[in-house]
């Protein structure tokens, strides 16, 4: 599978909160397979055409620490995994599957 960048950090939240409605993402996968215990199948589904906003996860203290350890958590893996990887912080799509979204933290260079 191919990806193309779509983003980038410089895209304000409100224009990648459109992106993400109009995209399945890897967050969004868990909620589909019915196995993500903090989000429901017709709460997402709700989301994606608009009829509720999506909740705010900015203040959640996991997702907090979250973005504050990602460089860490991506040096470790690629420590254990014996590989290079860069920081990128892009969002990319997929081109085979247009309407599928993913946000890197970190890509594999090597």
């Amino acid at each position: 599978m191919t990806f193309a960048d779509v983003l980038d950090q410089e895209m304000k939240p409100e224009q990648n909160q459109v992106l993400r409605n109009a995209a399945m993402t890897g967050s969004d996968a868990g909620v589909v397979m019915n196995v993500n215990p903090y989000a429901n199948q017709t709460q997402r589904i709700k989301e994606k055409r608009g009829e509720i906003p999506p909740e705010d996860l900015s203040k959640k203290e996991a997702v907090q620490w979250g973005l504050i350890h990602e460089r860490n958590v991506a040096k470790q893996f690629a420590e254990r995994m014996g590989l290079k990887i860069q920081m990128v912080s892009r969002t990319v799509t997929s081109k085979e599957w247009p309407i599928a979204h993913g946000h890197i933290d970190a890509k594999i260079i090597g």
